[in-house]
């Protein structure tokens, strides 16, 4: 029974993941031999409990093996928690019913073993079972990091003018209830200040009319002014594609150019849209390039790719480095926010290449967890425990990442301002929803640049994002 047993804990605790990542091969020996060294202290005590005859103990530890193998191959967090709204709802803190399940898993595996008859059969048909998932994880590229979109088309078109339209996922608005604070006011004079110096027209009462970004985007690019929850259905629907939530399938908008350049998250993908020549969404296996203070180390790196893979235990351990602070997070929005001088610049060479004659960019910035300081710095701290933070604490760090914003687009558009072809529309698609109103959900950044334009405008009219894209982009 003890090779039995062996094998089954090797198969339960392989990290078949690693296969599914880019890790360099130095990375992978480095992983490998670890994991000899950890299976082997468990061969060893397996061993012991077999010589000892320690039933009581052996049949508990066998049944935790078996229950992180399901857990292992399975990814029963993204697999079974996350896609219950309910458990959200219920439990208010998604490790709670993730811990229940491993619970529940463990104690039916410890019930067959105990009221079964013939351990031996259990046993058996435990490891065929766990031995199967296995190979499926082998074979299976479901989760492969080559299954992130990165599409580049081929095209010669060379555009007359380039339109940008960059989304600020979760950005408040200059009149929104986060600006009331004495940084929202100061962030708000930094934005005024800014639009004016880069010749904006700006919009401080605009609005989004949906704080659901799907909603609100598949009425921007289809140019209607507000789309109900059930008339979504017909311009988007849930991926098939494990690294992606939502695929659009309709745009009005992308119809009217000619090659498009898209910058995506993995909430949102725009890649099969019509038009779309380039459609990069960020992949955190292939991140290299961070703010300062981020922790770009191989923990970091592997706990972040456990995570990814979508089992419990990896998303304790990927929670555990976070909050200890050995580790920061790849995935998003984390990852993507730490990257965001390196997205900024990588959208510029888009526009040198002038082969684009829209570049759209939807990125979770500012989007939560926060992880910004006011430094501009990136600061794991802040990024967690964020559902626990105070109103005011919440509202606090937004308008300190907000501030960023500024201090990112800055920079930003002084490398483009040279391209006097060149129109830039700023917007976010709903505000931070730190507070279920109008004003912290809906209020939003909305400001138009073209680069003929000599002076800033500040436009009060109350008009939503929606209604001024049907403006912009609608039939003349």
């Amino acid at each position: 029974m003890s090779l039995k047993d062996n094998l089954l804990i090797f198969f339960c605790f392989f990290p078949v993941f690693i296969f599914r990542s880019n890790f360099s091969s130095k990375e992978i020996l480095i992983i490998i031999f670890f994991f000899t060294l950890f299976i082997l202290v468990l061969f060893f005590l397996n061993n012991i409990l077999n010589r000892k005859n320690l039933i009581k103990i052996k049949i508990p530890f066998i049944c935790l093996v078996i229950t992180y193998g399901i857990d292992n191959h399975l990814g029963l967090f993204n697999g079974v928690i996350l896609p219950n709204e309910s458990f959200i709802k219920i439990f208010k803190i998604i490790y709670i019913p993730a811990i229940l399940l491993l619970f529940l898993i463990f104690f039916v595996n410890l019930f067959f073993f105990i009221y079964s008859k013939e351990k031996q059969k259990v046993s058996t048909i435990f490891l065929i079972f766990v031995f199967t998932l296995f190979l499926f994880n082998i074979f299976d590229n479901t989760k492969s990091y080559k299954k992130i979109p990165n599409v580049i088309k081929k095209t010669e078109y060379v555009p007359k003018t380039i339109d940008l339209i960059l989304i600020l996922d979760e950005m408040s608005g200059l009149n929104s209830a986060e600006s009331n604070s004495v940084l929202g006011k100061e962030f708000v004079d930094l934005a005024e200040k800014y639009f004016e110096n880069n010749s904006f027209e700006y919009y401080p009462n605009a609005f989004s009319t949906s704080k659901n970004s799907v909603t609100a985007i598949s009425s921007l690019i289809n140019l209607i002014e507000r789309v109900t929850e059930e008339e979504r259905k017909k311009f988007a629907k849930k991926s098939n594609n494990y690294f992606i939530d939502y695929d659009l399938i309709d745009s009005k908008l992308f119809e009217k150019f000619n090659s498009i350049s898209i910058f995506q998250n993995m909430h949102v993908n725009y890649c099969f849209l019509p038009n779309v020549k380039k459609c990069q969404q960020f992949n955190p296996f292939e991140a290299n390039e961070f703010l300062k203070g981020f922790k770009n180390n191989f923990l970091t790196k592997y706990f972040s790719f456990w995570h990814l893979n979508g089992s419990i235990v990896g998303k304790f351990f990927w929670r555990i480095g976070k909050q200890l602070r050995i580790t920061d997070s790849l995935s998003e929005p984390e990852g993507q926010k730490a990257s965001i001088a390196k997205t900024l610049r990588e959208i510029n060479n888009d526009i040198s290449k002038n082969k684009f004659d829209l570049i759209f960019a939807h990125l979770l910035f500012p989007h939560v967890p926060y992880g910004l300081d006011k430094n501009c710095k990136y600061s794991g701290n802040l990024s967690n425990m964020n559902n626990f933070f105070s109103k005011n604490k919440k509202t606090k760090i937004h308008n300190i990442e907000r501030k960023c914003v500024l201090f990112f687009l800055d920079n930003f558009m002084k490398k483009i301002s040279n391209n006097h072809n060149l129109r830039v529309i700023l917007l976010s698609d709903h505000g931070s929803r730190i507070e279920d109103t109008p004003e912290s959900s809906n209020s939003i950044i909305f400001a138009v640049k073209n680069f003929k334009s000599k002076k800033g405008k500040k436009n009060n009219m109350e008009i939503s994002s929606q209604r001024i894209f049907i403006d912009l982009y609608g039939e003349k």
